[in-house]
């Protein structure tokens, strides 16, 4: 017994002072807050005026475009500071974004990191079609033997012919005889792709019905709204005879 009882007091902690001082101030945080001076500076130099979007604006596809046209090199150093005042500091798209070296530089950087991703796509997409024409070559011709509509050279004079008004001035027919392209196909063809042309530049009243090729007010006419309540007044009479 006497010897559990020395075991347990050596096993014991020694009563020592366990309350630690607090770090100090410097410890805590090696930065330290900027002061005034730095402050001030951050505001003279804003990334933009006016609540101006860099995002969406002007400015950053006319940079993108000074890419392309290689008036920015896309490789080596760049002067930043004679790049803006050479090209973009009088230009009236910069009047919302002010020159700030650093950020004018990362806006270059990031377009022409975008543009190089979006050639290399462009690269791989084209030779990817290449292969795929190899192995399936576009038919000129449908099941039936007649030569395909669309891609043809009858398509695109007929997107000229009706933007002159040629459909005006003559009939059908002597359109179609107008041009030896169109007489590659047969007149009944040719008279329903003037009709879908003439129907797909209507404007479409119906909004919910509203497809691609359809342009004109995307707002519904009062004819309609009349219409829908008129509609709306037999359902509901009919209803309550049949009650």
């Amino acid at each position: 017994m006497c010897m559990l009882q020395i075991d347990c007091q050596t096993l014991r902690p020694s009563p020592t002072n366990t309350t630690t001082m607090a770090p100090s101030r410097k410890s805590r945080s090696c930065k330290q807050p900027p002061t005034k001076k730095q402050k001030d500076v951050k505001k003279k130099t804003p990334a933009a005026l006016n609540d101006a979007d860099w995002r969406h604006s002007d400015a950053k596809k006319k940079i993108a475009q000074d890419i392309l046209d290689g008036h920015i090199p896309s490789t080596g150093p760049i002067n930043v500071h004679e790049t803006f005042h050479s090209r973009h500091a009088n230009n009236p798209l910069f009047k919302d974004f002010p020159h700030r070296e650093e950020l004018h530089k990362a806006r270059i950087d990031s377009l022409w990191k975008g543009i190089c991703k979006m050639k290399h796509w462009a690269e791989f997409d084209s030779k990817a079609i290449k292969a795929d024409r190899l192995l399936h070559p576009k038919k000129s011709h449908n099941i039936r033997g007649e030569p395909c509509w669309h891609g043809s050279d009858a398509q695109a004079h007929l997107k000229v012919d009706m933007a002159a008004g040629e459909l005006e001035k003559k009939t059908q027919t002597e359109l179609w005889n107008h041009r030896p392209a169109y007489q590659l196909f047969r007149f009944v063809i040719f008279r329903k792709h003037i009709d879908q042309a003439l129907q797909s530049a209507k404007p479409h009243k119906n909004e919910r019905r509203r497809k691609k090729g359809h342009c004109g007010d995307k707002k519904l006419s009062e004819n309609q709204t009349s219409d829908t309540s008129t509609a709306v007044v037999e359902t509901s009479k009919s209803k309550q005879n049949s009650l």
